[in-house]
């Protein structure tokens, strides 16, 4: 029995000592985390994850804390074990207890934690059912091509750009917004801001697809994964799949990471070209692995290569694109990275700028251009821990954003605020469809006159009411015709 004790009370120190190391790893590898994201991310699907994240988190907690241990267990062998085993254990479930309350503090400082508790019915008064509205597209229909650069922000030009670093980090896309659509003056860059709900990956891509945030609160709207979550919902590859698009996707990683799969084969078909069709296609080697799966280098040569295909065929297509190389920590050093700064990840930005500006410009000598519009956007803004840890903090940073070849084009040159969401319907305005009311989720087709929902109430007011709960929300699936 006494073994026993003594055997209980180091396994309480153990796990206590395994939070605080696991936190601090966390904390320096999600500086921004909310609740959404952290509950998505508890009960979201982890196969794909790359870059060896869970067995760096493992790593960084489990192993300094077993070596803590058994320094511990080697020095107190011959105390009093009695006396001993009550320190232990008091002493692990007040590490298990000072964890949660910092991450409770951590949570309060990016999430409207009062929000859990309170209710709203601005979902109701706001959100635009898509299977509501009418959507008629032109007789002659563009394809689309969506690159999302991992974490890309505007914040990364100079200041005269519209940035907030001493040097452009992405010279290409600076003028490549200036020079078309970013909904700014065209003088200095404009952007898209991440409400509460959409800022990680999946939470990006649901904002751009349906309007609408991605809800982890403790609430009736919980989610297990993203495909629960919108399952009924008419997204952007439903409408076009209804269209007669085909939708692709192209992926450097497994598209299974965090349910991005399923999302999209019951949201429009779609068909992937990830590090899983790569293995499959014996395009890399079997055990082939670098970062999360293969580089950006390969991504954009293998989307060329069905591009080409599907526009010889005459099939119209969405084709989606999602970089890696700029994920945190600190990047994918290529071949091609140059050496230029000391930060890793500073020389990996300016790469990717080159090789997506490459890619646009192959885009625009092929014969399928002039009928395609391009947008070229971040995911989310970065979550290197360090990465911006010198701008201002009065600095408004926003995700690029810039719509090329579009169908449409503004009257004016007047600098809209808007969120991730007003892509959803400025997509579609873009391709030449006619968006009755021109609203459609959270969102606004920016073409257009109607007022975004971050120029109506501002993005702090905004974020307050996505996090309160909502009756509403929670029957969203229900929608769907």
């Amino acid at each position: 029995m006494k073994n026993v004790k003594t055997v209980l009370s180091w396994l309480i120190f153990y796990i206590g000592l395994v939070c605080v190391f696991f936190s601090l790893w966390g904390y320096g590898h999600w500086p921004h985390l909310d609740l959404d994201q952290l509950y998505f991310s508890m009960t979201s699907p982890v196969e794909g994850v790359g870059n060896h994240l869970l067995e760096k988190g493992a790593a960084s907690s489990l192993l300094p804390a077993a070596a803590i241990v058994l320094i511990l267990i080697l020095f107190l062998r011959k105390r009093d074990k009695k006396k001993q085993n009550v320190i232990l254990s008091v002493t692990g479930f007040s590490l298990f207890f000072i964890c949660l309350v910092v991450l409770f503090v951590r949570l309060s400082e990016y999430t409207y934690l009062p929000g859990l508790f309170m209710h709203t019915d601005f979902y109701d008064a706001h959100y635009v059912n898509p299977a509501s509205v009418e959507i008629k597209f032109p007789e002659k229909k563009r394809n689309l091509i969506h690159v999302y650069v991992e974490s890309l922000e505007v914040t990364f030009s100079d200041a005269e750009s519209g940035g907030a670093f001493p040097e452009n980090l992405i010279p290409n896309l600076t003028e490549t917004a200036l020079s078309n659509e970013d909904f700014g003056n065209h003088m200095t860059l404009n952007g898209a801001v991440t409400p509460a709900g959409t800022t990680w990956t999946v939470g990006g891509l649901a904002a751009r697809s349906a309007g609408i945030p991605i809800k982890g609160n403790i609430s009736t709207n919980h989610v297990d994964n993203s495909n629960t979550l919108l399952k009924n919902l008419v997204t952007l590859g439903d409408i076009l799949e209804q269209e007669g698009y085909v939708n692709y996707f192209s992926h450097g990683s497994d598209m299974s990471y965090a349910g991005k799969r399923d999302f999209y084969t019951s949201h429009g078909n779609y068909h992937f070209i990830d590090y899983i069709y790569a293995k499959e296609k014996k395009l890399i080697p079997e055990d082939y692995f670098e970062f999360w799966g293969y580089e950006d280098a390969k991504l954009f040569e293998y989307s060329k290569e069905k591009i080409t295909e599907l526009a010889q065929s005459g099939q119209l297509f969405n084709f989606m694109i999602l970089t890696e190389d700029t994920h945190h920590e600190d990047g994918y050093v290529c071949v091609d990275c140059p050496s230029i700064y000391q930060d890793q990840l500073w020389n990996v930005t300016l790469c990717t700028d080159k090789r997506t500006a490459e890619f646009l410009e192959w885009c625009k000598k092929q014969d399928f251009y002039e009928n395609t519009t391009i947008v070229i956007s971040g995911d989310h803004l970065t979550m290197d821990s360090d990465f911006c840890k010198d701008v201002d903090p009065s600095y408004q940073r926003k995700v690029y954003t810039v719509y090329i070849n579009s169908a449409l084009t503004r009257n004016n040159h007047a600098v809209r605020q808007y969120s991730t969401f007003d892509d959803f319907p400025t997509i579609l305005a873009s391709l030449g469809a006619e968006i009755e009311g021109n609203r459609l989720g959270l969102g606004v087709n920016l073409y257009s006159d109607e007022p975004t929902l971050v120029e109506q109430y501002g993005i702090k007011y905004l974020n307050k009411e996505l996090t309160k709960q909502s009756d509403f929300i929670s029957k969203l699936p229900e929608q769907k015709k």
